[in-house]
């Protein structure tokens, strides 16, 4: 009889059964052009296949601080729903050579983006105004000839420098720089409907149901 009854059940309960499945959501300018996109589970609030380009750097890692439909901040603006994103950028050294050992380089220590939406955040709700925060926190050095070499003729007239004789450099570590945006918008790509269960499937649980129960009853 249990046997009976768990066959019913799974019958009933199978053309129901959803899994949560992540959307793809698109962070657009005022020119309504996709400059970033990214995956958005709501039920388990993670997002992942972050790609954000362009004027506002590289973002390619997945954010592991996501908030929505919760009070949050991004800078002084109060929104609703909250996310983080880091770049592949962190860790990168980039330096530019002038030549006679003058250089300046620049060591990317993080950047992070916060954007924040106001309202529900639902897939196919439309476009949601959004701020943006970005900060990059970075060491730069510089290194410049401080002297140069001053070459004379035979008779004492100056006629230019020489090679460097003196280097002077600048250093500054731990360097915050932020930068807000606005102008942007988060938007969900079409919401896919969910797949029906074919009838088949149906008929191939019901035929296994009768089969255990049949040979149930040769026993």
């Amino acid at each position: 009889m249990k046997r009976i009854l768990v066959c019913v059940a799974t019958f009933f309960l199978a053309p129901g059964v959803a899994h949560a499945m992540p959307t793809p959501w698109e962070l657009l300018n005022d020119n309504m052009d996709v400059v970033g996109t990214f995956l958005l589970d709501i039920d388990t609030q993670s997002t992942s296949d972050v790609a954000i380009t362009g004027d506002l750097g590289v973002y390619t890692r997945s954010s592991t601080f996501t908030a929505l439909n919760t009070s949050a901040y991004v800078g002084p603006y109060a929104v609703t729903n909250y996310f983080k994103f880091f770049s592949v950028e962190a860790g990168k050294v980039y330096r530019n050579d002038y030549g006679g050992g003058e250089y300046s380089e620049i060591r990317v220590n993080d950047s992070a983006m916060d954007i924040g939406t106001t309202g529900v955040l639902v897939p196919g709700g439309g476009l949601y105004a959004a701020y943006i925060n970005e900060i990059y926190n970075y060491d730069e050095v510089n290194v410049y000839c401080g002297y140069y070499e001053e070459l004379y003729d035979e008779e004492g007239n100056y006629i230019g420098d020489g090679p460097c004789v003196n280097y002077y450099q600048d250093a500054y570590f731990n360097t915050d720089a932020g930068y807000w945006y606005g102008g942007f918008y988060l938007r969900s790509q079409p919401v896919v409907a969910d797949v029906p269960v074919p009838a088949t499937a149906l008929l191939l649980l019901a035929a296994l149901c009768g089969l255990g129960i049949g040979r149930r009853r040769r026993r």
